[in-house]
């Protein structure tokens, strides 16, 4: 009756949040890019005065700084709204302090 096929529909936040967490593992290599650029630049055969190439360090460091604090900001989870895909669940062993956690693995093997 309905052969249309199903597409999955996220809310536009789980979108959002997914792009933004998308642009975060990218932005280490646009980091790495954009300060691999200054190697590449020739001024009629000569290098690219010191000077030049320090103002653009220093501007393209701003730059990822801000970049990423705008992610950072993005990707923080909303008071209220419960994460889903968290690693953890709230109510497991896992919250046990690590030496309880050890001893009971060690009482296991006898």
């Amino acid at each position: 009756m309905n052969d249309a096929p199903q597409t999955p529909f996220f809310e536009q936040h789980v979108y959002r949040r997914r792009r933004s967490a998308d642009a975060a593992r990218m932005l280490p290599i646009l980091g790495f890019i954009l300060f691999a650029l200054p190697m590449a630049w020739r001024v009629e055969g000569a290098n690219a005065s010191t000077s030049v190439v320090g103002l653009y360090l220093f501007c393209v460091s701003g730059f990822l700084v801000f970049v990423s604090a705008v992610l950072a900001r993005r990707l923080r989870p909303a008071d209220g709204v419960e994460t889903s895909g968290s690693p953890l669940p709230a109510d497991t062993e896992h919250e046990q302090p690590q030496s309880a956690r050890h001893q009971e693995r060690g009482s296991e093997g006898l």
